[in-house]
């Protein structure tokens, strides 16, 4: 498998593969791509969909019948229909990029290994903010992450830093409707 790898780029004195558009990537990768892909239409990340389960878990626990409990429940559920129209989500495409690419270090067909899967998600970060999101996912040469790199760059980007601010905002939310539902009383 690894002679069906194309280089891609390198950067920290590893080099970085990507398989042939042709060639079908391991199932234990494709499956992982598919998840992704997945909660990208979603606009959630594992975290943050786990943590708003549990926010409204605690706001159910506490009663429907009580007033404020159905409020809050009703604010998650606008938070993450709010989340639909966020296009871009940073952890979700970095992870994206890691599942469809290979280090010079890493097995192609072997366990994935959550050592290098962390260390790859730090260049790919550090990438991003170095030479830009926009940049860093051409490099890639993804042919699935083309319809994304249709935009202007300058479009990208600006949806990129949107993308971030709106994802940060949602966490601030729900972690204080969390804390809220934890403690009864909103974190001063």
């Amino acid at each position: 498998m690894r002679q069906k790898l194309v280089f891609a780029f390198e950067f920290d004195n590893h080099k970085y593969y990507k398989l042939d558009n042709k060639v079908n990537l391991p199932f234990s990768r494709f499956a992982i791509v598919m998840s992704l892909l997945e909660r990208l239409s979603c606009g959630l990340d594992g975290s943050d969909m786990s943590k708003a389960l549990d926010t409204i878990e605690k706001y159910l626990n506490k009663g429907i019948a009580h007033p404020n409990s159905a409020a809050k429940i009703g604010a998650v559920v606008s938070i993450l229909r709010e989340r639909q129209q966020n296009v871009i989500h940073k952890d979700l495409m970095l992870n994206i990029v890691n599942a469809m690419t290979f280090r010079d270090d890493e097995s192609v067909t072997g366990e994935i290994s959550s050592t290098i899967t962390k260390e790859k998600l730090e260049v790919f970060e550090r990438l991003c903010d170095n030479e830009g999101a926009y940049n860093f996912f051409l490099s890639t040469n993804i042919e699935r992450l083309n319809p994304l790199l249709q935009m202007s760059q300058t479009d990208f980007n600006e949806l990129w830093r949107t993308s971030e601010a709106r994802t940060k905002a949602y966490r601030k939310q729900m972690d204080f409707l969390l804390n809220e539902a934890h403690t009864g009383l909103p974190k001063s």
